[in-house]
This record gives structure tokens, sequence and C-alpha cells, in this order.
């Protein structure tokens, strides 16, 4: 744990574990779907009547089958400013935006571009 100074008083920084994320976009869904209809077809044909019991098999059987079919990537950590607020990073998004937008245009004078960097 980080302590920083902030204006007023200490913050703790809470430095974040890299952790994993699985790629939705990037997933072999055909083949997940073939197993998972095998797996409701022997699913169905089961009696048993608890449905936490019935649950807890489905949610297993969900996380075997996406570990082969979709990927994962790791993601590094970040530390959390606790002074960026949801408001100013979304002020930092449109200027961002805007910055871009401006680069990409082909009409803006040097002096506009000289003035943002």
């Amino acid at each position: 744990m980080e302590f920083m100074k902030s204006r007023s008083n200490w913050v703790a920084l809470i430095k974040q574990n890299p952790r994993k994320v699985n790629s939705y976009n990037k997933a072999n869904w055909s083949d997940f779907k073939k197993n998972l209809t095998i797996f409701t077809n022997m699913f169905t044909k089961y009696t048993h009547k608890d449905p936490n019991h019935l649950w807890n098999m489905f949610k297993a059987e969900v996380k075997r089958l996406s570990n082969p079919h979709i990927p994962t990537r790791q993601i590094n950590s970040r530390a959390d400013l606790p002074w960026v607020t949801r408001k100013i990073v979304k002020l930092i998004r449109k200027r961002d935006k805007l910055y871009t937008r401006l680069k990409r245009s082909s009409s803006h004078k040097s002096h506009y571009t000289e003035s943002y960097i």
C-alpha cells in the first residue's frame, strides 16, 4: 500500500494486481455452443430436484467450457486516484476525443495545432 499526500491529508493508494479478462469477441462460439448442447441434452435428463445443485452443476459446466473456447488476456493494474471522479474522467475523454478530431481534420490551421500540443 502506498501513501500519497493530497491537499489536506494522506490518501492510501491500493495497488491492484494484474487480472485476467475474457475476450468474448475472439471466442470460438460454434464449438462452445456444440459442447453446450451436448451438456444440455444430458442435463435435461438429470432428475435431481434441488435447484441449487442444478445451478452449481450448470455454472461449473459453463466455466469449464469457457476455458478452452474463450481466450483471456491479462490487464495491468492501475492506481485509482481518489480525486479523479467520474466527471473528471468524462471531461478527460471529451478533451482527448476533441484533440483526436482536430488532428484528423485536414482543414486545421497550424497555429491551432501548436497551441494544443
